[in-house]
């Protein structure tokens, strides 16, 4: 289900990336000049990375009421990177050849059940308070292994208009 979702986002960012007309009174998404650099380097790490970018920017909303997205709380960020996670996963499922460093170790994250932990240790934000993950102390043993010399990485930002 949830790479079926990344799928149908990825879609719908190619979509409304080749259209020439603005639709009338309805949010437009636009992308950092990452996205098109991505294009250029890889194209099989648009799909994540947009994906990533859609969904924590929706996450994130505008709930605030100063027309602005607030900052995404933790559970977005979690949510947004486990998507990214499983749109990687689909691309390799495609194509074994393709290849990233960081979003395969995502994935390898996200497999191993640590996906929270990973976000709270390596993303984590002033603004999100005491997060507690039940699974924290044993994922810091396990990335000593499994994550030897990362490097967290965030490849496209989006904002809704």
């Amino acid at each position: 289900m949830k790479s079926s979702l990344s799928f149908l986002f990825s879609i719908l960012v190619v979509v409304g990336c080749a259209s020439h007309q603005e639709p009338k009174n309805q949010n437009t998404v636009t992308f950092d000049r990452r996205g098109v650099d991505l294009m250029k380097e890889n194209k099989a790490l648009v799909g994540p990375w947009s994906t990533y970018a859609m969904m924590l920017n929706a996450c994130a909303g505008t709930s605030s009421g100063n027309g602005k997205p607030d900052k995404p709380t933790f559970k977005c960020e979690v949510m947004a990177r486990e998507f990214a996670a499983s749109n990687w996963e689909d691309a390799l499922k495609k194509d074994p050849s393709v290849s990233d460093t960081y979003l395969s170790e995502l994935l390898k994250v996200k497999t191993a059940g640590y996906l929270e932990a990973y976000v709270k240790h390596y993303l984590y934000r002033p603004e999100w308070g005491n997060v507690s993950v039940a699974n924290y102390n044993e994922f810091l043993e396990w990335q000593k292994t499994n994550l030897v010399g990362h490097t967290v990485q965030t490849r496209m930002i989006a904002s809704f208009k």
